[in-house]
């Protein structure tokens, strides 16, 4: 348990300073571009390279937040239409599940009902209740938000995907282990790895070594652009106040931003297509 807590919140810090930085380069590439005058080389890397990618990262975690808030939200009359009592959906699959973000709700299907003793059931109801009590339906929906946006930052979305594994077990420790055991290997969806630790198999916790190594390589490459950079440009020592206003270099420094929002956003989707073509 305590080594589950040690990668949870390992990959959550890890995740939350590549965020940190990110929000850091924008802030430094938004002060250049309206608060300096864009007269060096350093100047204008920091606002089209660093305002680019702090941009396009704010667009992607927005979009991934509106995308996820609505399949929820969507998912909720689907639900209602299927359901023959409160909690309860006509459905031949065993299943159990949760809905909603805000004010989740747990949904068990007929199958699993008719499938599963009473005692399964009432195993997998407490992994369900579980999951509602640590609001794991909204902490999920911003982890996967973030790695969304840290899309330049190699391994966020495996770390996103332990994460959602990781809460998946901690919610197991609620519920009787043989119980919830024997209702695994008949529901539709549950992973090896989830039968194996509830049956007392030893469960290695492993995150490819090469894939925090570049996620950290990554950080501290945005925390190098973020203060030299700023120190280059200016923006470390007298943010926000160069000049006192606006500079005049504001419209080109805005144009440099959208340019180099708009290149990332472009390449990403070229690449997430020719990976998923492969």
């Amino acid at each position: 348990m305590a080594r589950t807590r040690l990668l949870r919140c390992s990959a959550t810090l890890l995740l939350l300073l590549g965020t940190a930085l990110t929000a850091g380069l924008l802030l430094a590439a938004v002060d250049a571009a309206l608060f300096h005058p864009l007269s060096r080389v350093a100047d204008l890397l920091l606002v089209a390279v660093g305002g680019g990618v702090g941009v396009s990262a704010l667009l992607v975690f927005a979009a991934s937040v509106v995308r996820q808030a609505r399949a929820h939200r969507s998912a909720r009359p689907r639900v209602a239409a299927l359901e023959i009592r409160p909690g309860v959906v006509e459905d031949a699959v065993p299943r159990a599940f949760c809905v909603g973000v805000f004010r989740p709700r747990v949904i068990v299907t007929t199958g699993a009902l008719e499938t599963l003793t009473a005692a399964e059931v009432a195993a997998v109801m407490a992994h369900e209740q579980a999951h509602v009590r640590r609001h794991d339906a909204l902490r999920l929906l911003l982890v996967r938000a973030l790695a969304d946006g840290l899309f330049f930052c190699p391994g966020a979305r495996q770390l996103a995907a332990r994460l959602a594994t990781l809460a998946e077990l901690q919610a197991d420790e609620a519920a009787d282990r043989s119980g919830l055991a024997g209702a695994m290997l008949r529901i539709d969806g549950v992973s090896a790895e989830r039968i194996d630790r509830l049956l007392g198999q030893r469960v290695r916790w492993r995150i490819d070594a090469a894939v925090l190594a570049r996620g950290a390589m990554v950080a501290i490459a945005l925390a190098l652009a973020v203060f030299e950079l700023g120190s280059a440009t200016g923006c470390a020592r007298h943010p926000f106040v160069a000049d006192g206003i606006v500079h005049e270099d504001a419209p080109l420094g805005a144009l440099l931003l959208t340019a180099g929002a708009a290149v990332l956003l472009i390449s990403r989707r070229t690449l997430v297509g020719s990976l998923r073509a492969r």
